[in-house]
């Protein structure tokens, strides 16, 4: 699967993230590790080859 897209994670989590988690993630995360740090996601949208994670609770 493709490299996971970091820079829509970061805006649609920016509101509502504390640091240490979101310190962990790295541009070019596969999605799988981005789970990995901050859990199972609550939802989420694509949008062509594009996909972000909703994480609202759980950071």
């Amino acid at each position: 699967m493709r490299s996971f897209v970091l820079i829509v994670v970061l805006f649609s989590l920016m509101g509502c993230a504390t640091g240490e988690k979101m310190s962990r993630l790295k541009e070019g995360m596969a999605k799988s590790d981005v789970i990995e740090v901050l859990g199972d996601p609550d939802g989420f949208q694509r949008s062509g080859e594009y996909e972000a994670l909703n994480t609202i609770t759980g950071l």
